[in-house]
């Protein structure tokens, strides 16, 4: 028997089974069915609020290590990483020291970290934390860098 013969039948049947209701016997939806307008997104992804504090700076000779306390843990995700907003300088390079998730360290190679204003305010970004920046409580400041 050929596709064809099989698939005229399975057509009719088809065609006559429109699950969408008529026009006619439609009813409206009742209160409780609507749903409610939903409200303006709010601009963070966690309503709560994140906070951050700057800890200490530590020198490395080549590196400067800028270490903040975060206000609870960070998913671990390589989707995305944050950043670090010193004034114009932006830092990418991070690491959870001591596998620490509510600890951030960014990696400031030592000539960025000389281009850093000192009293310049800090922001952290990324996807994870919210949509906008979160500041940091405190500002750069250079003379409590520490040597190790």
């Amino acid at each position: 028997m050929s596709v064809v013969r099989l698939a005229g039948p399975l057509g009719l049947v088809l065609a006559g089974c429109d699950p969408r209701e008529p026009d006619a016997d439609a009813e409206p939806p009742t209160e409780r069915e609507q749903s409610p307008v939903d409200p303006a997104p709010s601009p963070r992804i966690d309503p709560e609020p994140f906070a951050v504090q700057l800890v200490a700076l530590h020198d490395r000779g080549d590196t400067v290590e800028i270490e903040l306390a975060l206000g609870r843990r960070l998913p671990p995700t390589n989707a995305s990483r944050p950043t670090l907003h010193v004034g114009d300088e932006v830092v990418r390079k991070s690491r959870h020291p001591d596998g620490q998730l509510d600890r951030l360290v960014f990696l400031v190679p030592r000539d960025q970290f000389d281009r850093m204003a000192d009293g310049a305010a800090l922001e952290l970004r990324g996807v994870v934390l919210a949509r906008d920046g979160v500041p940091v409580a405190g500002v750069l400041d250079k003379s409590a860098l520490r040597a190790p």
